[in-house]
Formats: C-alpha cells, sequence, structure tokens
C-alpha cells in the first residue's frame, strides 16, 4: 500500500505526470507493488473503489472553532467590517491634516 500512496504523492506533486500518455500511465501502474485490484482501480481512475480499497474516509469534515473569549479589540474589528456604514479615516491618516 505505501508504494501506491507514494504513486499517487508522486502524480499530485509533479503536474507533468498528469500528461502522461495511457499506455504510459498503465506502465507505472504495472510498476507498482500492488494488489490487482488497486492497480485496476487506478486504471479505471475510480477514486471512490481506490479509497475503499485503500482504506481511505468517503467524507472528511474540516471545522474551525474560534474562542468566545476573543480579545475586545478583535470583536471590535468584527463589528467594523459587519457594519453597513462607510468607513471613516481617523485622524492619523487623514489627509490634508497638518
Amino acid at each position: 500500500m505505501s508504494s501506491t500512496m507514494q504513486f499517487l504523492e508522486t502524480l499530485g506533486r509533479d503536474a507533468a505526470l498528469s500528461r502522461m500518455s495511457p499506455a504510459e500511465f498503465a506502465a507505472a501502474v504495472d510498476g507498482l507493488d500492488a494488489d490487482d485490484s488497486v492497480r485496476q482501480a487506478l486504471l479505471e481512475r475510480d477514486a471512490t473503489r481506490l479509497g475503499d480499497l485503500l482504506g481511505g474516509r468517503q467524507k472528511m469534515w474540516c471545522a474551525l472553532v474560534l474562542p468566545d473569549d476573543a480579545p475586545e479589540e478583535e470583536q471590535q474589528q468584527e463589528n467594523d467590517e459587519d457594519s453597513d456604514q462607510p468607513q471613516q479615516p481617523s485622524e492619523s491618516i487623514a489627509f490634508g491634516r497638518n
């Protein structure tokens, strides 16, 4: 299985490999130390079956959770960004003032 994973990693890392001819791809797959079912899934480009054979997950979730106790300054910035009122420049960056 590790040679299959290395093969997939190499394909993902090198964009030039995506332009291999079907014969070149088949030769690369045949050179893998993998089960026939894994090779067949690769040749058919069947990602679902390949994932099942390799023990992958069908779905993966990613979530970001922000703490409720964010500093007051960050909360104020979020409120300012959500406001529909036009932003007024602060005096330190206002133009034409001395």
